[in-house]
């Protein structure tokens, strides 16, 4: 059986201004929509390419290596733009033209039912304020609350559920404004964790920040370390590898936790 390759991201053009009309679709349906892989969609790597398989009428698609890393980043619902600002990151093209092919190459795996259209909710709006006290003393009985009865890696993905239709937009395209509102955020849910009447230490006041940071479209890293003698825990959280709610140099000798629970 012959394997067919869907849309390759091609890095470089040579016409910039040419826009695909797949992507032009794409925006015909709004930004509100985003993509994610579908359950079941089998999948095998040959060499740097991946090949996907179908599981209801057994056809294969191959990705390129750059359309093998967009669908790693369709573990979560994403639009074209948010995948396509990702992925600027990471290679040397315009943002524009990695969107527009990004926009182009989900079309075509939706086309072929191998990613599935999720339209953003609308009561997840971005948020770019400051935390009011209330946001912050519900964020840390939430926490405290699921902590207690669930653990930490259901706490951790619960956060991130509670989060997920909200776009990481203001992370991207603004990222001082963005670490600004995180230590200002930060320090508020301190001073309310001072005066909070639960359990409210360094694990409770991150994971509050972590669900408060996501849904203002900033990319918060969880960071949970430890130190083995003597033997101390920590948590606290990152912007863009820098801590906003502890000191640098206390944290960085200790070991990094990795839980794949909530990956």
């Amino acid at each position: 059986m012959r394997t067919k390759w869907l849309g390759r991201l091609h890095l470089v053009r040579q016409a910039h201004g040419s826009q695909p009309v797949l992507a032009a679709r794409y925006h015909s349906e709004g930004h509100s929509v985003a993509f994610k892989r579908r359950l079941g969609v089998g999948t095998a790597l040959a060499a740097d390419r991946l090949i996907l398989v179908d599981p209801d009428v057994s056809h294969f698609y191959g990705l390129d290596p750059v359309g093998f890393r967009v669908w790693q980043l369709l573990d979560q619902a994403r639009t074209a733009d948010e995948i396509g600002a990702l992925l600027s990151t990471e290679y040397d093209a315009p943002i524009q033209v990695l969107q527009a092919d990004t926009a182009e190459l989900l079309l075509r795996l939706a086309d072929v039912g191998l990613v599935e259209r999720q339209r953003r909710t609308t009561h997840l709006r971005l948020q770019t304020r400051d935390a009011s006290a209330v946001e912050c003393f519900v964020g840390l009985a939430i926490v405290q609350t699921s902590l207690m009865l669930s653990g930490l890696p259901a706490t951790i993905k619960f956060v991130e559920k509670m989060s997920a239709g909200t776009p990481r937009s203001l992370a991207s395209k603004e990222p001082e404004r963005a670490l600004d509102l995180g230590c200002s955020v930060a320090s508020r849910v301190a001073r309310v964790a001072a005066v909070y009447p639960g359990r409210a230490r360094c694990l409770e006041q991150s994971l509050c920040l972590y669900l408060l940071l996501l849904r203002r479209g900033l990319n918060p890293r969880l960071r949970i370390g430890v130190q083995p003698m003597p033997f101390k825990a920590h948590a606290w959280i990152e912007l863009d590898g820098t801590p906003i709610n502890d000191d640098a140099e206390a944290v960085r000798t200790l070991a990094l936790v990795d839980f794949e629970a909530h990956e």
